[in-house]
C-alpha cells in the first residue's frame, strides 16, 4: 500500500468515526430538537419518564430554563422476553404517545405546557416542557430512585400546610376545567401525575387514561382497569391501584357503574388525605381485596390525623357512592380553604392578570400587612413570579415595587440574578412618579444584590433619572442614596454622573429639604472623594450661601467646611473652607448659640493651622478686640529674635522706643513716653522695647456649655423645612464629636442649649452697658477717652469707667 492509499483509507476511517460519534451523541441527548438546549443532570421522574434540566442556547428565549423528558424505548429487563411482553411494551409506548397528544391539545394554566414538538428516535421518546422541579411522587417518596445529588439537595424538603392547601386547590381547579370545559375524565390522578413547576404551580400531566364524559354517561359504557394480573406489564398499563376509585376496578360478575367525574374526585380525596395527614390512605402495591376492604371501612374510619375543619370535605370525597362525592367547585369552596387568608391570597395571585386594576390595588395594599407570613419557598415560587409579571403595569408599579423590594433581602443571590433582576432592569430605566421615588429609595438595597456591571447599567442611570426628571421627593431620595453607594459604584461613574448632579441639586433646588440633604450627603462623601471634588463642593456652598442664609443652610455649610478641614488638613481648610465659612458668620438669622458655634468652628481651623505651623501657646492666642495693632508685646521678642538670627540685621533698625511717629529717632513731637504703672522701658539686653499698658477686655458673649465639637451648631437649629414630610433634622447630641456631624440624632432644643443669665447679655445684641474704647497705643494712662454714641456725637470723659445706665446701644 502506497502513501496515498494509506492516507485515503485513514481519512475515510476518520469520517466514518466522526459520523458515528455524531449519531451516538444525538441518540444519547435525545433528538434534533435538543440542539438548541444544553441538557443537564436528571432532576425528577414521573412514571417511566426521566426528567432532566436544560437551558436554552438562544438568547432572548421566552423559556430559558426547560425540562427535557426522555423515555427509553428499549424495554425494561422485566419485559424483554416473551411475545406477550413485547405487545405490552408496545401498548405502554402507545399510552405515552396519547399522553403527549393530550398535552399538546389541551391549553390551560393547570396543564403542563409543551415548549417543543414531541420527537421520537430509534431509542428514545423526547419531550420538552416548561421547567419542572419535581413530581409530587418524588416529594412524597423523598426523591427515592433519583440520583444521589438530587436526594441530597432535597433532603430537608418539607412542604408547609399552606403549600399543600394551595396545591390541592390548583389540582381541583384543573379537574374542573377537564370536567366542565374539556368534557374529559382524567382517570389516572396520582402523585406521579402532579408536577411542581419552576413557577411554583402544581400542574397535571399523565393524560394517557382520559375518557370523554359524554361517552361514559350517554351509553352507559364504563372503562375499567383489570388489576387481577399482578405482572409488571399489566401494572404499567393502569394507574396505581391505591388512588383509583372503586368503580374503575374490574370485578368479575359485578356490573360496574358508568364512569363519571366523581371518579377523579375519589382520587383527589386519596391525595388530600395523604397530604393533610402525612401518610397514604392505602399501602403501595395493595391487592384488589385490600382496596375493596379499605373502601368499605372508610365510613367508619377515624380521620383524626386530618385537621378538624378539613375532615368533612375529605370524608365526602372518599365516599363509596359516586353521587355523594362533592364536585371540584364544591371542594374549592369548602371553609377549610376559604377561611385561610393566605390561601385566598395565593389564589388571587394565581389569577392576578385576570383582575382589574382596582381589585389589584386593593389586594396589593393589604398584602403589605401579611406578606412576611409567607415562607421563603412560597415567596420564591408562588408570590414573586406574578408580582414580577405585574411590574409591566405602569399604573400599579408604585404598589408592586414595595412588595418586590421587600422580598429581595430574603432571596438567594442566584435567584435574584435569574428571576428578579431581569424583570427590574427595564422598569428602572422607564419608571416615573411614585415608582421612580420607590426605586430610588431602595437603590442601595438593589446595588448590594447586583454585580458591579449591573450596578453601572441599572442603578447609576436610575439615580441620574431621579435627579434630572424626578420631583422633589425623588431628588431627596437620590441625594440620600449617593453616600450609601460610595463603596459600590465605581469612582469614575461617581465623579462623572453622580457628584455633578448632587452639586447641581444643592444649587438649583427650591426645596429646603433637598438642599439640606445634599449638603449632608456631601459631608458623608468626603472620605471617598479627592480634594478637587471637595473644592468644587465648597464653591457650590459659596454660591448657595450668597442667596440662602437661612440657619439650616448656613450651619450645614459650616459643618461641611469643618469636615473638609478635618479630612484634608488645616491648610486645605484655610484655603477652601474659611473663605466660605467666614461670611456665614454675618448671616442675620443666626441665633447667638448658632453664631458661637460657627465662630468656634472657624477658630478651630485657625488653631489647627497654627499647630501645623509650629505655633503654640501664647503665640497662637487670638488678639483681643481692642488689640488690632499687630505690634503686641508677646510677638516682639520673637520678631527681634528672628532678626538677630539674620546675621545681625537688628542693628540696622533703631529701638522701637526711639521711633517717633515722624520716623526719626530720639524725641519727637510726642517725646518719650513718661514712666507710668502701665508703661515703661524694658531692658532686653541693651534694647528698649515698648511695654503695652493693660487694656480692659470688651464684654464678650457669655461662653456656652463646654463643647469641643460642632454639636452646638446643629443642636440649636431644630428641624428645617421639609417636603413630603421628610428632611434632615438639624440636631446633634452633645456627646458626639465633629466626626459625627453628618450622622447626628435629633435632640430637643431646650436640653441642648443651657439657659443664659439675664445679666450676661452681649452688647452686640444691644442689651448691655456702654463700654469705652480701649486706650490708644502710646496714650498715657488717665488721658481722656474718645467715646462715640449714636445721636450724640463724640464727647470727652475723664479717666475711669463710663457712667452706668447711660443708655442702650453699642459703640462703634
Amino acid at each position: 500500500m502506497n502513501f496515498k492509499s494509506f492516507k485515503a483509507a485513514l481519512g475515510q476511517a476518520v469520517a466514518t468515526g466522526t459520523s458515528y460519534a455524531k449519531d451516538l451523541s444525538t441518540q444519547v441527548v435525545g433528538a434534533k430538537v435538543l440542539r438548541d438546549y444544553t441538557v443537564g443532570p436528571q432532576t425528577a421522574s414521573s412514571g417511566l419518564w426521566r426528567i432532566y434540566s436544560a437551558r436554552c442556547k438562544r438568547e432572548g428565549s421566552a423559556h430559558s430554563l426547560v425540562s427535557v423528558w426522555i423515555l427509553d424505548r428499549r424495554a425494561p429487563d422485566a419485559l424483554r422476553h416473551g411475545k406477550d411482553n413485547e405487545g405490552a411494551w408496545e401498548a405502554i409506548q402507545e399510552l405515552a404517545r396519547k399522553n403527549v397528544a393530550n398535552l399538546t391539545r389541551l391549553k390551560h394554566p393547570g396543564i403542563l405546557k409543551l415548549v417543543e414538538p414531541f420527537e421520537e428516535t430509534r431509542q428514545q421518546m423526547v419531550l420538552v416542557t416548561e421547567c419542572v422541579l419535581l413530581s409530587l411522587g418524588n416529594v412524597l417518596s423523598h426523591c427515592e430512585g433519583l440520583p444521589h445529588a438530587v436526594q441530597q439537595e432535597h433532603a430537608e424538603l418539607e412542604m408547609s400546610d399552606l403549600e399543600r392547601k394551595h396545591g390541592l386547590l390548583q389540582i381541583a381547579d384543573t379537574l374542573h376545567f377537564l370536567h366542565a370545559e374539556a368534557n374529559l375524565i382524567h382517570s389516572g390522578l396520582c402523585p406521579d401525575a402532579v408536577l411542581l413547576t419552576g413557577g411554583g404551580a402544581w400542574k397535571l400531566a399523565s393524560l394517557a387514561h382520559t375518557t370523554q364524559v359524554e361517552y361514559a354517561v350517554g351509553d352507559g359504557e364504563a372503562r375499567t382497569f383489570d388489576y387481577s394480573d399482578s405482572s409488571d406489564a399489566a401494572r404499567l398499563q393502569a394507574p396505581p391501584l391505591q388512588y383509583v376509585a372503586p368503580e374503575l376496578i374490574t370485578t368479575p360478575g359485578v356490573a360496574q357503574p358508568a364512569q363519571s367525574p366523581a371518579s377523579d374526585m375519589f382520587s383527589l380525596g386519596c391525595l388530600s388525605y395523604e397530604l393533610l395527614s402525612g401518610s397514604p390512605l392505602m399501602p403501595q402495591h395493595c391487592s384488589v381485596a385490600d382496596h375493596q376492604g379499605r373502601v368499605a371501612g372508610l365510613a367508619f374510619m377515624d380521620f383524626g390525623a386530618v385537621e378538624v375543619q378539613a375532615q368533612p370535605v375529605v370524608k365526602g370525597l372518599l365516599s363509596g357512592t359516586p353521587s355523594v362525592r362533592p364536585s371540584a367547585t364544591a371542594f374549592m369552596g369548602a371553609a377549610f380553604f376559604q377561611d385561610d387568608v393566605l390561601v385566598r391570597s395565593l389564589r388571587f395571585l394565581d389569577n392576578l392578570l385576570q383582575r382589574d386594576n382596582l381589585q389589584k390595588a386593593a389586594f396589593l395594599k393589604d398584602a403589605l400587612k401579611f406578606w412576611p407570613r409567607f415562607n421563603l419557598r412560597v415567596l420564591r415560587y408562588k408570590v414573586l413570579p406574578p408580582l414580577l409579571a405585574e411590574l409591566r403595569n405602569e399604573k400599579l408599579q408604585a404598589l408592586v415595587l414595595p412588595l418586590v423590594l421587600n422580598i429581595i433581602p430574603r432571596q438567594e443571590a442566584q435567584d435574584f440574578m435569574d428571576w428578579t433582576l431581569p424583570a427590574l432592569q427595564p422598569i428602572a430605566t422607564s419608571a416615573k412618579g411614585d415608582a421612580l421615588t420607590v426605586f430610588t429609595r431602595n437603590a442601595a438595597l438593589l446595588a448590594t444584590s447586583m454585580p458591579p456591571e449591573a450596578v453601572r447599567l441599572c442603578i447609576v442611570p436610575l439615580l441620574v433619572r431621579a435627579a434630572d426628571q424626578g420631583d422633589a421627593q425623588a431628588q431627596e431620595e437620590m441625594v440620600k442614596a449617593v453616600p450609601m453607594l460610595a463603596e459600590i459604584v465605581a469612582y469614575e461613574d461617581m465623579k462623572a454622573d453622580l457628584l455633578p448632579r448632587l452639586c447641581g441639586l444643592c444649587l438649583g433646588t427650591t426645596s429646603a429639604s433637598v438642599r439640606t440633604a445634599a449638603l449632608l450627603s456631601m459631608g458623608k462623601l468626603l472620605p471617598s472623594i479627592e480634594l478637587d471634588e471637595a473644592k468644587k463642593m465648597m464653591t457650590v456652598c459659596g454660591k448657595v450661601t450668597t442667596v440662602d442664609q437661612t440657619p439650616g443652610t448656613v450651619m450645614c455649610v459650616v459643618g461641611l467646611g469643618t469636615a473638609v478641614a478635618k479630612q484634608y488638613g488645616a491648610e486645605a481648610g484655610a484655603r477652601t473652607s474659611l473663605p466660605i465659612m467666614t461670611p456665614c458668620l454675618a448671616a442675620p438669622a443666626l441665633t447667638p448659640q448658632q453664631y458661637a458655634t460657627a465662630m468656634r468652628a472657624v477658630r478651630e481651623i485657625l488653631t489647627n493651622l497654627d499647630a501645623s505651623k509650629g505655633i503654640t501657646g501664647s503665640a497662637a492666642a487670638t488678639p483681643s478686640a481692642a488689640g488690632s495693632n499687630k505690634s503686641s508685646a508677646s510677638s516682639l521678642p520673637a520678631l527681634e529674635q528672628s532678626g538677630s538670627q539674620a546675621g545681625g540685621m537688628t542693628a540696622a533698625f533703631p529701638p522701637i522706643s526711639n521711633i517717633s511717629p515722624t520716623g526719626s529717632t530720639g524725641s519727637g513731637s510726642f517725646g518719650a513716653a513718661p514712666a507710668s504703672p502701665g508703661r515703661g522701658s524694658l531692658d532686653t539686653g541693651g534694647r528698649t522695647v515698648l511695654q503695652q499698658p493693660p487694656r480692659p477686655s470688651p464684654l464678650a458673649p457669655p461662653a456656652p456649655a463646654k463643647a469641643n465639637t460642632l454639636a452646638d451648631a446643629f443642636s440649636s437649629l431644630g428641624d428645617p423645612p421639609s417636603t413630603g414630610g421628610s428632611g434632615a433634622t438639624m440636631g446633634m447630641a452633645p456627646s458626639q464629636t465633629t466626626d459625627d456631624m453628618f450622622d447626628f440624632q435629633p435632640i430637643s432644643r431646650a436640653s441642648a442649649v443651657p439657659a443664659q443669665p439675664a445679666a450676661a447679655k452681649s452688647p452686640i445684641m444691644g442689651k448691655g452697658p456702654i463700654l469705652g474704647k480701649a486706650p490708644l497705643l502710646g496714650q498715657p494712662p488717665g488721658a481722656p477717652v474718645q467715646q462715640q454714641h449714636p445721636g450724640f456725637g463724640s464727647f470727652q470723659s475723664s479717666s475711669g469707667p463710663p457712667p452706668d445706665n447711660f443708655g442702650s446701644g453699642s459703640l462703634i
